[in-house]
């Protein structure tokens, strides 16, 4: 796996040995403690302190054992799991198989997800209770990926009852799992407190409480950190890489994370409110249907440039969802050529040898410098005719736009949360589906059946070499198609003070667990 991994350690400016609280800056603040409410990186990462699920997953994505011990198929179609003994939850109930089945039942099935869990379980036909720790899960077809799927989902005790809602997780009644830290406090686009689990049944944090308090502003976050506000930070700025190697008592992580930054576009809108010809004229029909109005925005963008002038070096260019060598990937796509000849040639191709006035929604506080990468794409379009309006909004404002399909093209992300493709394409590219199966964050509403039968195929097919054959093929018709355009993959960089050492991940998780002293 082709990973750039940083790690740089300097001088101590003295995380004393016997503290026991640990505050981290965030970026991102997690919309709710409810583990199976959104699929959000924020949300998965608040969720892994409180709530284990049935498998975990290493800083590789690579599985262990968690609340179950062990796993495997029992015939094409069933998955033997065998639980984990002498497990509690927060408050005090044994876990045992009845949670296991009660959980996957709610997941798919949260009221107002705005991105639901489905994605995850719709290949599930039944749960079968063999005994107290032995739980068999029957397929519609069969479903190599699913441990991978189930390690997304956190477990909750079969008591907090089928009328169980979002809003008694947030506000702590129903916040129990089993998992290293328990719930203390929780302060919505603020703060969360985390309380250790001196009775968890593996390893026990090194901290007896931790603070995660939002900070979204780059510069505050770094400043928090130098004046030792906070002990750690995360999505460190690569502009202040320079500043924090330099910084005494300050150490940094960094990797290339599976996040792939791309832009969605508009499939469904017969026309598109936010294209317009050069002189404000109204369009007769949607530009983002046409596949060569989107090879030409594909060939305009300088992936490279990007990452060296925006991103300071750190990243990866994308021709993917997930970077080349990780499971299932395609190995014979690579990363658009940046060609502003054959993107002046494409939109002429396209019908707009005039030129053409497109709107792009973009986050300001979601992605590492998302609007400036933002302006970097305006400019580059509009050198070969494409000119840009950039409508920089909150990640948060911009989702209910995407939600509500108001935009032609947007600027998005997504991490693989199984470290594999097919769920990925599934959720961002297949058919929206009512049942919440598939499309879960298809927000242009692209749709194209012959990629859907690929997906449904390759999640079917237990042979290793076929099904990796089948998930390239749905990758590379995805992206020979350009339903989505991916960018790059996003570094993710940790500062942290001197006498704590993390493990970066590539799932861009900040997990207090796994921030240590240093020995």
């Amino acid at each position: 796996m082709r990973l750039l991994v940083l790690l740089i350690s300097l001088l101590s400016f003295g995380l004393t040995a016997h503290a026991t609280t640990l505050t981290i800056g965030l970026s991102v603040f997690a919309s709710s403690i409810d583990p199976h409410f959104h699929l959000t990186g924020a949300n998965m990462t608040l969720a892994r302190h409180v709530f284990d699920a049935l498998l975990a997953q290493d800083s590789r994505q690579h599985l262990h054992p968690a609340l179950a011990e062990e796993w495997a198929p029992v015939g094409a179609t069933t998955w033997r799991f065998r639980l984990r003994d002498g497990v509690r939850f927060h408050d005090g109930t044994p876990f045992s198989a009845g949670d296991v089945a009660f959980t996957l039942g709610r997941a798919p099935n949260v009221a107002n997800s705005p991105g639901s869990f489905a994605i995850y379980t719709r290949s599930i036909e039944r749960v079968e209770i063999i005994d107290r720790l032995t739980i068999d899960i029957h397929t519609k077809s069969p479903n190599p990926t699913l441990p991978m799927e189930l390690s997304t989902i956190g477990i909750i005790p079969r008591h907090l009852g089928d009328g169980v809602r979002t809003a008694d997780f947030n506000s702590g009644v129903a916040a129990i799992g089993t998992g290293p830290f328990r719930f203390g406090a929780w302060v919505p686009g603020e703060r969360v407190v985390l309380k250790r689990n001196d009775a968890y049944w593996g390893e026990k944090p090194a901290w007896t409480q931790v603070i995660e308090q939002l900070i979204k502003s780059d510069s505050s976050r770094v400043a928090a950190l130098l004046a030792g506000d906070v002990d750690v930070i995360e999505n460190a700025p690569p502009s202040a890489v320079a500043r924090l190697r330099g910084a005494a008592g300050v150490s940094l992580a960094a990797t290339v994370s599976n996040r792939v930054i791309f832009l969605a576009l508009d499939h469904a809108s017969v026309t598109s409110p936010h294209a317009t010809l050069p002189d404000g004229a109204k369009l007769d029909a949607n530009p983002f249907q046409n596949l060569r109005m989107r090879q030409a925005i594909s060939a305009a963008i300088d992936r490279r440039a990007i990452i060296a002038q925006v991103m300071h070096g750190f990243g990866l260019p994308a021709g993917q969802i997930l970077p080349t060598g990780y499971d299932l990937t395609s190995s014979r796509l690579v990363p658009e050529p940046y060609d502003p000849d054959r993107a002046r040639r494409l939109l002429g191709e396209a019908g707009f040898a005039g030129g053409i006035a497109v709107t792009l929604l973009a986050p300001n506080d979601r992605y590492v410098n998302d609007e400036q990468v933002a302006q970097a794409i305006g400019q580059m379009l509009t050198r070969v005719g494409i000119r840009v309006r950039i409508d920089a909004v909150p990640g948060s404002i911009g989702l209910q736009r995407m939600n509500r399909g108001e935009f032609g093209f947007v600027l998005w992300g997504w991490g693989s949360e199984t470290g594999e493709p097919i769920a990925a394409l599934r959720a961002l590219l297949g058919t929206r589906s009512g049942s919440g199966g598939s499309g879960t964050a298809n927000r242009g509403r692209y749709s194209n059946p012959a990629l859907d039968a690929l997906l449904d195929r390759a999640g079917a097919e237990l042979d290793r070499a076929k099904l990796g054959a089948l998930a390239a093929e749905a990758t590379e018709r995805a992206i020979g198609d350009l339903g989505l355009i991916p960018l790059y993959f996003q570094p993710s960089i940790w500062a942290l003070r001197s006498g704590l050492t993390v493990e970066p991940r590539a799932d861009s998780y900040t997990l207090a667990f796994e921030i240590k002293p240093t020995p």
